[in-house]
């Protein structure tokens, strides 16, 4: 039989390197959609959180002391979402507002989702290093999109742009890079000003900051 503790880091590192895949569901654009910019995104999300929360399930199981159900913030984003569940069976149409439609699929399906990414980072992300790592893939990411972006401003017509300066990369849409980046951003403060970063991460880090405000200024 497999000791608890065994089973527990087996699920907590499945977690820790599967999380971060996430950072990589903006870059999905599926042209064979209808909304190109958006299906395949929600769609890889779901299916990686779905991958993922049998070993969430699994770690709450063996280990209570990860469960973290009792903390005030995730009692804020429980409320939230049972008040968004609520909502939308109490609403005008709530087939729709629960699965949503093709354009947005924001609906309480798709928020359900994001609550299980924030219980399993809750739980698999036990101290400051693991949440530094995170931060530094989700910034390795945004930092391919800057270039892509980069690349865009330049390029009419790149992921079809309509041009005229402004760009969206692999978002479809000018104010979602840009609120993309600016999440980013306080990302790179957060380590920035860590103590104990290293004084080589922080130069590159500055330039990241520096190109990634360029892309906020050229999506206006």
């Amino acid at each position: 039989m497999i000791h608890s503790d065994r089973i527990e880091r087996i699920c907590l590192r499945v977690l820790q390197f599967g999380l971060p895949i996430a950072f990589l569901t903006p870059f999905v654009y599926t042209t064979d959609a209808t909304f190109p910019f958006v299906v395949g995104k929600v769609w890889s999300f779901r299916i990686l959180i779905e991958l993922l929360l049998p070993f969430y399930l699994t770690l709450v199981v063996v280990s209570p002391r990860l469960r973290r159900w009792r903390e005030p913030l995730v009692i804020a984003v429980g409320a939230y979402l049972a008040v968004q569940l609520l909502a939308g069976f109490l609403g005008v149409d709530p087939v729709r507002s629960f699965w949503a439609n093709h354009e947005r699929m924001t609906g309480v399906y798709t928020l359900l989702h994001y609550g299980a990414f924030f219980l399993m980072a809750a739980a698999a992300y036990t101290s400051m290093t693991h949440w530094r790592r995170a931060f530094l893939a989700s910034l390795a990411a945004s930092a391919v999109m800057t270039g892509i972006a980069l690349y865009e401003h330049g390029h009419p017509g790149f992921f079809a742009n309509p041009g005229g300066g402004r760009v969206w990369a692999t978002l479809g849409n000018y104010i979602y890079l840009a609120n993309y980046l600016l999440f980013h951003l306080f990302f790179l403060g957060i380590v920035f000003f860590r103590k104990g970063t290293d004084v080589r991460l922080r130069a590159v880090l500055s330039v990241f900051a520096a190109l990634e405000s360029l892309v906020i200024l050229y999506t206006h």
